[in-house]
């Protein structure tokens, strides 16, 4: 239940309660603007680019933040109805300070090697999932060849401009412990197939990497929890944290002694009937499924998270390599 009244701006004649409240929640623009549609930096070829001349991504980056300044300034001189004034000045207040965030980022790619390593490398990654998870629901992976990441076939893979502003919002207070920002609660509040989670990847990737960069195998670890509340959610995010952990351990392969010798990996913690708590757990039930005639996966996983190929055969095998990943 909610409260109700007729009039908000004199005293009311009345005070009701509401069953079902309403409230009228405006609505969002999510097209690009032409001036970030003709950005290269949204590309995740180009920002996955290893060998990108500095003064090209410096350059970028800057055309991106002056773009959104642009917005802003636009934005401000906006009319809007009186009801909506404070509101307003609180998120014009908030929207600066993003922006000041997001330059102190790009100042930092711009400054520091190994931060702008990371954020090069952790783009890759994303761009390596996406390909990986558009071709997974097409069924068009041969499991046995390594994809172009960078032909043109996959051009088209680019960020949404608050999926970019996000990583470079959130930089600074991931390697400055000393960040004034770095106590603040930095959560995406988008609808549903926005691309929240790669914006939450690429983030997690840069740290990931960046770690090791640094610490080399001593920054290897526990770095990231994510957590779902409903059981369904956490087993479908699940697949697609595989094949972003995948694409980064395939990375971490490819870089020889740049990453560690530490493999990226990742945990399920969920109650035992959704997956075993240990391996002696998972070990019996894989035992115990050698002997079905139609076996049934026991774990989460019931895909390779790269190529798509079923964990399980659907009929009994003797052969012990038609179970589990061989691609």
């Amino acid at each position: 239940c909610s409260v109700n009244w007729t009039d908000k701006h004199t005293p009311p004649q009345y005070v009701e309660t509401e069953f079902m409240p309403v409230q009228e929640v405006k609505p969002q623009e999510f097209d690009n603007k032409k001036d970030y549609q003709e950005l290269d930096i949204l590309s995740l070829q180009f920002l996955g680019n290893e060998d990108i001349h500095v003064k090209e991504l410096n350059s970028q980056l800057d055309l991106f933040i002056s773009s959104y300044e642009k917005w802003f300034s636009e934005i401000c001189e906006e009319k809007i109805p009186d009801d909506y004034i404070d509101a307003k000045k609180r998120i014009l207040m908030r929207i600066e300070k993003v922006i000041n965030r997001i330059k102190s980022g790009i100042s930092l790619i711009k400054n520091n090697k190994d931060i702008r390593k990371s954020f090069l490398l952790a783009n890759q990654v994303i761009l390596r999932q996406m390909v990986h998870g558009q071709s997974k629901q097409e069924g068009v992976i041969n499991p046995y060849k390594k994809p172009d990441y960078f032909s043109s076939q996959f051009k088209n893979f680019a960020w949404r401009p608050f999926q970019l502003a996000f990583q470079l919002l959130i930089l600074e207070s991931l390697v400055d412990d000393k960040c004034p920002d770095r106590s603040t609660l930095d959560l995406i509040w988008f609808p549903a197939g926005g691309g929240k989670t790669e914006a939450y990847f690429a983030v997690a990737a840069f740290d990931l990497i960046h770690r090791r960069l640094i610490y080399g195998d001593e920054g290897a670890g526990t770095a990231v929890i994510t957590r779902y509340t409903l059981r369904l959610l956490a087993s479908q995010q699940f697949d697609r944290t595989a094949t972003f952990m995948c694409s980064l351990e395939m990375l971490r392969r490819e870089k020889g002694s740049l990453l560690g010798k530490e493999i990226f990996s990742l945990g399920f913690y969920a109650g035992q009937d959704a997956s075993p708590n240990n391996y002696k757990k998972a070990y019996e039930k894989y035992e115990a499924m050698l002997e079905e005639e139609n076996p049934d996966n026991p774990f989460v996983l019931q895909r390779c998270p790269l190529c798509a190929t079923p964990i399980i055969p659907k009929i009994r095998s003797e052969n012990r390599k038609d179970y589990g990943i061989n691609c």
